[in-house]
């Protein structure tokens, strides 16, 4: 089930522009090669593995970007001065003025705010986010490129003054408190001005919350801001593939409700968007209701709801913030090209085909099959396994296996107290998606994987050409074999016990190239770690003893 979903011709992975369109026109040549001796050393400290986002005056940064240090904010400040080329500052010290500092055991980062001529400038930041083992692993937030400030008068007002002209513009019984004026810097139509940041907040005759920006040299009201949101994380619902009805973690942006779910821990965010059948011009689905329902919004409705229930299995069984540990959003894309019977991982985030309503319906609605390719996310953070022969075979057998754990953990509602059953009938992948017009049937049995034309035993391995057009050693052939030896050593040792040491294998012991026997060792020695050498070692030596692997 996993392809590539797009290529890109240079390593470093770029969202939203190109390396050439980095604001690299600009006038200075020094600071272009500047810029991009930066992008490359970071590119080289990421293992080429950078991925960049600079549009609209956003930018994102997310790799291994420094080398192992002391975390904390002189850290972060010498990171900035030294691709300062990048953030298109000057220097980080006078540019930059450090906020806040946090630390939750796990990550640290640290948020400054931008500063001209010594102030503020007004809804402007940028984050320098720290992992747990001291390494720089994403740099995010705003800045505004243009340094020059225009005024609007030949005077200088007071702050009393400004909190004066502030209160004129509106009618009211009392204040709630008495306004302060801060003085800070405010882009408005590409233009910065330096202004007074006044808020007037009072009940009667209507509530209300402003801030009004009052230029300094003029006394002028350049603009006001409601701080009333109406907008913010909300509980909807939805009807997924099988028209079952779904609670949905939404997100309301003022009239229209949008599949952003930023309430669950562990990740930065899941996001759910229609492709509306082609393969790019993506839209965040939406609806002016929060009750999403219609055949449109089936798939999107499944993909949302089934990416929450994989990460929070990953963050309830092993603490693990999404799938790369990091925190990472969770980006679905739904209706995918035209009748694609297909649904991939393309090592950023998940594509879900309609199904040609013969050999498929919608992919996403299959919980198992959006485990695996997630799950393929997962493998990629970890041991990475070589997407060829055996080691191809047991990355897709590992997320086929997680594929079943997720979605009978799901099925036996295991978080809110039910237990975990080990049922044969549940060890398929993709029977609620696989030829829908035919009950019974399933893309693949881990109980018996010659029943769709897979080995399950060594005896009987194909050997296959490493080549796209033989599967890279027939990767969806052979992970049958290891496929059996799971679901013998569930059937022994049941279902958390089995979940619990392929992960410990998975992330401490497998490496890119394990391939079946050395597979059998890790699990081996993951299970004595968490059991001692007792019947869990014994299973698993005698299950994949039963399909020829020794």
């Amino acid at each position: 089930m996993k392809r590539k979903f797009a290529v890109a011709s240079l390593s470093i992975i770029l969202f939203g522009t190109s390396i050439n369109s980095l604001s690299l026109k600009a006038a200075d040549p020094i600071k272009s090669i500047e810029k991009r001796q930066a992008i490359q050393r970071l590119e080289g400290l990421s293992n080429g593995k950078l991925k960049m986002y600079d549009k609209n005056g956003q930018l994102f940064l997310s790799g291994q970007l420094s080398k192992k240090q002391k975390v904390g904010k002189k850290a972060a400040i010498d990171f900035l001065q030294n691709n300062k080329s990048i953030l298109g500052i000057e220097n980080a010290s006078s540019d930059l003025e450090a906020v806040k500092t946090k630390n939750d055991n796990k990550h640290t980062y640290v948020k400054f705010v931008q500063v001209i001529n010594g102030i503020k400038v007004d809804n402007t930041c940028l984050n320098v986010h720290f992992n747990r083992k001291g390494y720089i692993t994403s740099v995010n937030g705003n800045l505004e490129k243009f340094k020059e400030i225009k005024s609007l008068g030949g005077r200088t007002i007071s702050a009393e003054d400004a909190v004066s002209i502030a209160k004129k513009q509106y009618s009211y019984d009392s204040l709630r408190f008495e306004p302060k004026a801060e003085e800070v810097i405010v882009n408005k139509n590409g233009i910065n001005y330096q202004v007074y940041k006044v808020n007037i907040s009072f009940m009667k005759p209507n509530i209300t919350n402003h801030d009004v920006y009052v230029e300094v040299h003029s006394g002028k009201v350049i603009k006001t801001e409601n701080n009333i949101r109406m907008n913010g994380p909300i509980t909807g619902s939805g009807v997924d593939v099988f028209g079952k009805k779904r609670k949905l973690s939404l997100y309301r942006v003022s009239e229209k409700y949008k599949m952003k779910d930023v309430t669950r821990d562990g990740t930065e965010g899941i996001l759910t968007y229609n492709l509306n059948n082609k393969t790019s011009g993506e839209k965040l689905v939406s609806s002016t209701k929060k009750a999403f329902s219609g055949e449109k919004y089936k798939a999107p409705v499944s993909a949302h709801y089934n990416a929450g229930s994989v990460i929070d299995f990953y963050r309830k069984l092993f603490d693990r913030d999404s799938l790369d540990d990091e925190g990472m959003p969770i980006v679905s894309y739904t209706h995918y090209k035209k009748k694609f019977n297909n649904a991939f991982w393309d090592g950023y985030e998940m594509i879900y085909g309609d199904g040609d309503g013969k050999k498929f319906t919608y992919l996403s609605g299959d919980l198992g099959i959006v485990a695996h390719e997630m799950t393929h996310g997962v493998i990629s953070n970890t041991a990475d396994l070589e997407y060829h022969n055996e080691s191809g075979s047991l990355n897709e057998s590992i997320a086929d296996v997680f594929g079943v754990l997720i979605s009978t953990y799901d099925k036996y509602k295991v978080s809110s107290g039910g237990k975990w059953k080990f049922n044969k009938k549940d060890w398929v992948i993709g029977d609620g998606v696989y030829t829908p017009r035919k009950t019974g049937d399933a893309l693949r049995s881990l109980a018996d994987p010659t029943l769709y034309e897979q080995p399950d035993n060594m005896d009987d391995y194909v050997y296959c050409d490493d080549v796209k057009e033989e599967d890279w050693g027939g990767v969806h052939l052979n992970s049958g074999i290891p496929n059996k030896a799971a679901y013998l050593i569930a059937k022994k040792i049941g279902m958390e016990k089995t979940a619990k040491i392929y992960y410990r294998a998975l992330v401490e012991y497998m490496n890119p190239s394990t391939d079946f026997e050395d597979a059998k060792n890790c699990l081996l020695q993951a299970a004595e770690d968490l059991y001692g050498e007792k019947a869990e070692v014994q299973a698993i030596s005698v299950a994949f003893d039963s399909v020829g692997i020794y």
